[in-house]
């Protein structure tokens, strides 16, 4: 498991630019003689990380690939909690004010509307058999059906207050 002096060891971390740089190594900590230079020559004052595919940054150390922002929460905190949600979204914006501990409910309330959504608007669907708008919400794990309405900003004005409700962040829902 990794731990906050580790990441200390490993890292330096601006938190206004949100950028984790790699730290020189020292000769100890490489079997030959010559390949610490390597590293350093390579590595050393560089960015650390690579893009995900999903839009996070991703780091290898000691063997295990592990979410840049959770080891910045490491580093600054000394803890590894549940989530680290990105409060604006962007999952590549790793400022330490753009960082927060969550819990996994908590960050799926800061969820982005999902590709697939056709109504425009988080928790609300069209039932064609049925010939009106469905508003719905997650909580915990159970989806709730808030009603069926036949104007869709009936079904968005309860959504909406759902949301306030449940305490779900004001991005949740966001388009990107």
């Amino acid at each position: 498991m990794l731990d906050q002096a580790t990441v200390q060891r490993l890292f330096t971390y601006d938190a206004t630019t949100g950028i984790l740089t790699w730290n020189t190594r020292a000769r100890s900590e490489f079997p030959s003689d010559w390949s610490h230079k390597v590293w350093n020559k390579r590595f050393s004052g560089k960015p650390a990380g690579s893009p995900s595919g999903i839009g996070y940054l991703k780091v290898r150390i000691l063997g295990a690939t592990y979410l840049v922002h959770r080891v910045i929460w490491l580093l600054v905190h000394g803890e590894m909690p549940d989530a680290v949600d990105h409060i604006n979204g962007d999952r590549a914006d790793n400022r330490l004010v753009n960082l927060r501990a969550a819990t996994t409910a908590e960050n799926n309330r800061n969820a982005k509307r999902r590709d697939d959504n056709q109504s425009g608007h988080t928790g609300v669907a069209w039932d064609k058999w049925r010939d009106n708008w469905v508003a719905y919400i997650s909580v915990e794990g159970v989806e709730r059906k808030l009603g069926r309405f036949k104007s869709l900003a009936d079904a968005v004005q309860v959504r909406k207050a759902a949301e306030q409700q449940f305490n779900f962040h004001s991005n949740h829902g966001r388009s990107a």
